[in-house]
């Protein structure tokens, strides 16, 4: 008997990803580069996105899957945390999207800092549940979607089901984490409740069962009747699991666009003053944060090719006086939580010294990082490493000289299994 046919999305930052996997091994994978033609057409600032784009990029993806769609049996996603969009009545998406990293909604994360627990990860200017505020109380936004969200509404519901229900939709708790989402008891508290001028979507376990496509799905992206759509995760957890961390102490952190670290706990932590929350994965928890500072500040300064050799060139030095914390735009989620953080420059620097500064300033920030999960009693025994940044070789060899035997051996970037897309599947791979 063929083994089922599990299909994986990652919607990153830069963009998004599929993976094919049959029997826990990856057989094709397909991407798809950030596009933004809407987003300019909108004239969205730098913390923005649109929807349009992103639909355009899964039709770019879905083409490129042509051949497996009607083998596909199962397909699960995920997707950037706290990134949001607003839906109206007619359930027409508001644009722009307000992306994780949006500092907007500061007199909204005000008015209800008191009502919460001071360590809730709904507490802050960037969290979903400040933003949603923001968007009910400057659009005609009825309805709130995360990322995650806006895909499985197109997978799984029709517009005209949605608008009859008193709750959105069914969504993943990791999703839903800065929104304020009990993870123990799967429910929304009544503070969450009362502020919510929208309906609350029904919170499910990651890799729950969901339902099958939708006739939207079917007709445009040609996903066969009988695939089972499950609900995702973070694009952070998905990449968590593509990784070989298993026990206490060990960490994880993705090189992407921006840094996130995991770490293994068996049980969970919170600093809102940092910027640390727990998520619930089985019947572990995973203590970290993210940070608004990581691999784009590269993009920023280099095009591609340049990039490509100064990692080559710069290879093997360091400079730590030279580091400048490596914010793109104001406002740090971690390990400082300070929406007002102030980005820094590199145009007063030459290529080789901008390099060289950035790198030493992401390395500073990982061991901030490390520094505060020891401030709070959390060992670190084990870094494990995953993203697009393994491929610049000065960072690692820096971060390899900095944290010594504690960081895992780094794999290959381009091996099958280092992606979220891949990392996704795990969550339902046993099911089949």
């Amino acid at each position: 008997m063929t083994q089922p046919l599990i299909l994986g999305l990652d919607m990153g930052t830069s963009g998004f990803r599929a993976d094919l996997v049959r029997g826990k091994q990856r057989i094709f994978s397909a991407q798809q580069a950030r596009m933004s033609e809407h987003a300019s057409r909108l004239g969205c600032k730098q913390t923005e996105q649109s929807s349009q784009d992103w639909l355009s990029m899964l039709d770019g993806l879905f083409a490129q899957l042509t051949d497996f769609l009607p083998q596909v049996n199962a397909l699960i996603a995920d997707g950037t945390s706290s990134t949001l969009v607003g839906v109206d009545a007619y359930q027409r998406v508001i644009e722009p999207a307000i992306m994780y990293n949006d500092s907007r909604a500061l007199k909204q994360a005000a008015s209800y800092q008191a009502l919460l627990d001071p360590d809730s990860p709904a507490q802050g200017a960037q969290s979903s549940l400040a933003k949603a505020l923001w968007l009910t109380e400057n659009t005609s936004a009825t309805q709130i979607w995360h990322q995650l969200d806006w895909l499985y509404a197109h997978l799984l519901a029709e517009p005209n089901q949605l608008t009859k229900t008193k709750q959105s939709t069914y969504s993943d708790i990791n999703t839903q984490l800065k929104m304020g989402v009990d993870l123990q008891h799967l429910s929304w508290p009544d503070a969450i409740q009362t502020l919510a001028k929208w309906p609350l979507a029904q919170p499910v376990l990651p890799g729950q069962l969901l339902g099958s496509t939708s006739l939207t799905a079917q007709k445009r992206w040609d996903l066969p009747a009988n695939c089972q759509i499950y609900a995702g995760t973070t694009d952070s957890i998905a990449s968590f699991l593509a990784t070989p961390a298993s026990q206490p102490g060990d960490l994880v952190i993705s090189l992407g666009s921006t840094l996130a670290f995991k770490l293994i706990s068996k049980q969970p932590h919170a600093s809102a003053q940092h910027g640390i929350y727990s998520h619930r994965l089985g019947d572990t928890w995973l203590v970290g944060g993210a940070s608004n500072a990581g691999g784009a500040v590269y993009q920023q300064r280099f095009l591609p090719e340049k990039l490509s050799q100064l990692s080559q060139q710069l290879a093997g030095i360091s400079n730590p006086q030279l580091a400048r914390y490596p914010l793109t735009q104001v406002g740090e989620r971690f390990p400082i939580a300070d929406s007002r953080f102030p980005a820094s420059r590199f145009d007063d620097l030459t290529d080789e010294m901008a390099f060289i500064s950035i790198t030493e300033g992401l390395v500073a920030l990982e061991q901030a990082a490390y520094d505060q999960f020891h401030k709070m009693g959390l060992p670190i025994k084990r870094i494990f490493s995953i993203g697009g940044g393994l491929r610049n070789q000065a960072w690692q060899l820096r971060r390899m000289a900095q944290f010594g035997d504690t960081l895992a051996p780094l794999p290959d970037p381009d091996a099958p299994t280092n992606t979220a897309a891949f990392g996704v599947t795990r969550l339902i791979t046993d099911h089949f």
